[in-house]
């Protein structure tokens, strides 16, 4: 929520999710952002809170309107 909008790239994630000895350990975030997708009843191919940023990291997306009216 703090980096929210922005891409976080992998690395930084693996690393603060579970230490420099997992930088390279990418399938971890995979995995973890799968089950967490699908917490939130997510979908990859239309996200509405994760987005992949390919070869990159991954983006919350954060709501900017509450109601029909932005409000």
């Amino acid at each position: 929520m703090r980096h929210a909008g922005t891409v976080l790239p992998h690395r930084h994630l693996l690393e603060q999710l579970w230490g420099p000895g997992y930088v390279g350990a990418a399938h971890y975030l995979k995995v973890f952002v799968r089950r967490l997708r699908r917490k939130l009843g997510d979908d990859a191919k239309r996200p509405r809170y994760i987005r992949t940023e390919w070869g990159v990291g991954y983006r919350f997306l954060p709501s900017h309107t509450s109601g029909p009216n932005g409000a």
